[in-house]
């Protein structure tokens, strides 16, 4: 550890005891506590562990259904949209031109290409492409 590091817990630890007025009898308390930088150490380690520990059950879950009540006629009607059409997650794949329009022969080629390339990867249940459906 720095001594840059150990002068800001330090710091840190003052200003905590402070607060909570630990600083009284003219330092003594004070004194003879920063006389051990190993105990100083060790109590902001435990107390980062102590606030890590909750972390550990933490999960990221990015669906629509967590806010939706489960009996309600959305959340319903989800769980029949996946059952019929599968998976309800997708990824969306957008081209920009500086012309007027992208629907031209060269592009609609870019466009045919990337939609084979990505037909042929595993995993891969449907494409919606415009060089895919029937009526445009």
């Amino acid at each position: 550890m720095t001594k840059a590091a150990a002068a800001a817990i330090l710091c840190l630890l003052v200003q905590l005891f402070e607060r909570i007025n630990i600083l009284h009898l003219d330092g003594v308390f004070m004194k003879s506590f920063l006389k051990h930088p190993k105990l100083i150490v060790f109590i902001c380690f435990a107390i980062t562990i102590a606030f890590a520990i909750p972390l550990v059950s933490v999960s990221i879950e990015n669906t629509v259904r967590r806010y939706m009540p489960p009996k309600s006629d959305s959340y319903t009607r989800l769980i029949e949209t996946e059952n019929q059409f599968g998976s309800m997650i997708s990824i969306g794949i957008s081209l920009e031109t500086d012309n007027e329009t992208i629907l031209t022969s060269e592009y609609i080629d870019v466009i045919r290409q990337i939609t084979d390339q990505i037909d042929t990867l595993e995993g891969i249940k449907s494409i919606n492409s415009i060089t895919k459906i029937d009526y445009v």
